[in-house]
């Protein structure tokens, strides 16, 4: 996951991860992400590779070194976690 949780909630800084706004403005870091996503997707289809990205993805500007701090923090904990995750499906019974 990138910063994201599946009920569109990051569960770190428990804030929404849910995109609010429909159209976003060029050179931004949705319009980025939307576009790469687009390309990867449209690559694998063509490739009859079977792929599905994540929904959303959290934003967030780092604002001083604790925040950085934090960050850090959930990335190297993310894999960790991916064991215990309710999405993982090992998990599902």
């Amino acid at each position: 996951m990138i910063f994201g949780h599946p009920q569109g909630r990051d569960a770190v800084n428990r804030v929404s991860t849910v995109r609010k706004f429909r159209h976003s403005q060029p050179k931004s870091l949705s319009t980025i992400i939307g576009s790469f996503k687009g390309a990867v997707t449209n690559k694998c289809h063509k490739n009859n590779i079977d792929f599905q990205w994540q929904s959303n993805f959290y934003e967030h500007v780092i604002r001083d070194f604790e925040d950085l701090g934090r960050i850090r923090e959930y990335i190297a904990q993310n894999p960790v976690n991916w064991e215990n995750d309710r999405n993982n499906l090992n998990n599902i019974k």
